[in-house]
């Protein structure tokens, strides 16, 4: 599943940035910001997520 999250996250951000990327507006900055700011949520929720299950397997 965190894989599949992953995955998408990734996927919909290298699709914002080339709808933003089309337009050449001031949006393609935003698209880009929101871009980066999504990825860096998912890489912070990704690292949490294999820290949560680091630990998990630590008490075993």
């Amino acid at each position: 599943m965190l894989r599949s999250r992953l995955f998408w996250g990734i996927a919909g951000a290298l699709l914002a940035m080339a709808v933003a990327a089309r337009r050449r507006t001031w949006r393609r900055t935003a698209g880009m910001e929101r871009a980066v700011s999504s990825l860096r949520s998912l890489a912070e929720a990704g690292i949490a997520a294999a820290g949560s299950t680091i630990r998990a397997a630590l008490r075993r």
